[in-house]
């Protein structure tokens, strides 16, 4: 199995894939100029945006925003904890 990370290590993707088919697969994108993270990355955005609803990635993205710190100013201790409900 492979794992895939997002850079930001949010999410990390086990799957159930032939480790021939994973070679064959990453060779190929490389022979093209991509690469299997970002490719997988961009399918799983994709899905995402397909099958959330827009308010509910529109509150996510505000969510998100407001644990980011401003640049050039380091996070205080309570800013990294999520606000409001953990769940939907």
């Amino acid at each position: 199995m492979n794992t895939i990370a997002k850079r930001e290590n949010i999410l990390n993707l086990a799957l159930p894939f032939p480790d021939e088919k994973s070679q064959a697969l990453t060779l190929y994108l490389e022979q093209n100029g991509e690469d299997l993270e970002r490719c997988m990355v961009e399918s799983v955005e994709q899905l995402y945006r397909k099958t959330v609803p827009i308010a509910i990635r529109k509150y996510i993205d505000a969510t998100l925003r407001k644990q980011q710190p401003e640049p050039g100013k380091a996070p205080l201790e309570d800013e990294s904890r999520p606000e409001g409900p953990t769940g939907l």
